[in-house]
């Protein structure tokens, strides 16, 4: 009988190194992508061109260290699937296992509820805190939630995160507070009409909440700076009224 390739033990030997060679290739391709490969895909929630990542190479290793264990949950949370990550958190925790770090961080410093707020999916937002993830992120954040709801203008989600702890006048990366947020939108944000009325309503809310307007950016900027440079005609007539008005109130505390 002459020998097929399943039945010779060297071929048999070949094959099996061959198929760990080329599972080894694939992993080290993904992971590749990962980390090299440009994301647009909710990630970039320090769009705009005038700020500029700085963090450490340790910082990053880590990080993405966190985001490679914790790779199927931040996946299923960007592809806005409610019913994986449910399921995902569900089978870690009716098996005992802690597989999953809600609160884990992505190279940038994104974390699992960042992207769920930036997709504006409260219900998502909602499951990830009940599973254990923060509205306000431990000290040494990159990012904040609240900031992005706020780039997104979504209401509903800004009060849902100021209700579970989020701290409304937080700097993340770059000296940004989720007001400013709110005075710069995410670019989807540019070709729709009300822009600058959504704008005006997140900025309304943050400061009924106490924002605090004057805080400056790494670029010593402020909110109504922001304003003005993004064209957002009534945020720009809001928050100077509120400047006006707590000007004159603290010139007649004065007085007083």
């Amino acid at each position: 009988m002459i020998p097929t390739f399943s039945s010779s033990p060297v071929a048999k030997r070949q094959g099996s190194i061959l198929l760990s060679l080329l599972l080894f290739a694939a992993v080290f391709l993904l992971i590749q992508l990962h980390t090299t490969s440009p994301k647009n895909n909710g990630s970039d929630i320090a769009f705009a061109p005038q700020y500029k990542q700085a963090s450490s190479i340790n910082a990053n290793a880590q990080a993405f260290s966190s985001y490679k264990l914790n790779l199927p949950l931040f996946e299923a949370v960007k592809s806005n699937n409610i019913q994986l990550v449910q399921s995902l958190l569900q089978h870690t925790e009716q098996n005992n296992q802690k597989n999953y770090n809600v609160n884990a961080e992505d190279a940038q410093g994104i974390t699992p509820i960042i992207e769920a707020s930036l997709l504006g999916n409260i219900e998502m937002v909602e499951l990830l805190l009940a599973h254990g993830a923060t509205a306000q992120p431990a000290p040494g954040f990159r990012h904040t939630p609240l900031r992005a709801a706020c780039l997104t203008a979504n209401l509903p989600l800004i009060r849902l995160l100021v209700d579970r702890g989020a701290d409304v006048n937080a700097q993340s990366e770059g000296g940004r507070t989720p007001l400013m947020g709110a005075c710069y939108l995410r670019p989807q944000f540019d070709a729709l009409p009300d822009r600058g009325e959504l704008s005006f309503q997140a900025c309304q809310l943050m400061l009924q909440l106490g924002a605090n307007p004057h805080v400056t950016n790494s670029f010593d900027e402020s909110a109504l700076d922001l304003c003005v440079n993004r064209g957002y005609e009534k945020s720009v007539d809001l928050l100077k009224k509120w400047w006006n008005e707590r000007r004159y109130a603290r010139i007649g505390a004065v007085r007083s």
